[in-house]
């Protein structure tokens, strides 16, 4: 993950593909036990700034935010 990082910071992340790969890894690893929302939203905004008009990607950037704000929110 660090590796991928890298690479899209230095500008590396250019095609396309990025954008398919990014956004498969957060879908991937949203439910994992180890990683979940905030590691999928971390790679779906990268994906984002890819594809910024990608729907799938914009739906889950907006899911993943709320699935965070509700977490940090304290219950009633």
């Amino acid at each position: 993950l660090a590796r991928i990082h890298q690479r899209f910071l230095l500008g590396r992340a250019t095609d396309s593909n990025w954008a398919d790969t990014l956004r498969d890894l957060a879908l991937r690893l949203e439910k994992h036990p180890d990683f979940g929302a905030p590691v999928a939203l971390s790679l779906m905004t990268m994906a984002l700034r890819l594809r910024p008009n990608g729907p799938l990607i914009l739906k889950k950037v907006a899911q993943y935010e709320e699935q965070l704000r509700s977490r940090a929110s304290p219950q009633n």
